[in-house]
């Protein structure tokens, strides 16, 4: 459904970490989405594996016409022939960007 568009995914908190961390964006392209597990791979463009935290919620930002928004979490990271692979578990549902 969503393969090969672009993606943006941003931290939006830490959740075992009281701290406040900067707001950090990466460019991703989406690899495969997974409906019935609600899961999107993604390959970064951008950045290393290790900067992605496990324990953290990010929103992830489709663009297509209109920008499509989910939040979850990044349940694994790893190198695959594609590239730097996460795979993204989707929490909270798919949104239309409002404007």
């Amino acid at each position: 459904m969503f393969e090969g568009m672009r993606a943006g995914l941003e931290l939006k908190k830490v959740i075992l970490d009281e701290e406040k961390r900067a707001r950090v964006y990466y460019n991703c392209r989406i690899l495969a989405y997974d409906g019935e597990k609600e899961c999107i791979y993604l390959v970064m463009e951008e950045g290393t594996l290790r900067e992605i935290l496990l324990d953290a919620v990010y929103e992830c930002t489709i663009f297509e016409k209109e920008p499509v928004i989910c939040e979850g979490v990044v349940m694994e990271r790893y190198f695959s022939k594609e590239g730097r692979t996460l795979k993204f578990q989707i929490k909270n549902g798919f949104y239309h960007s409002i404007k």
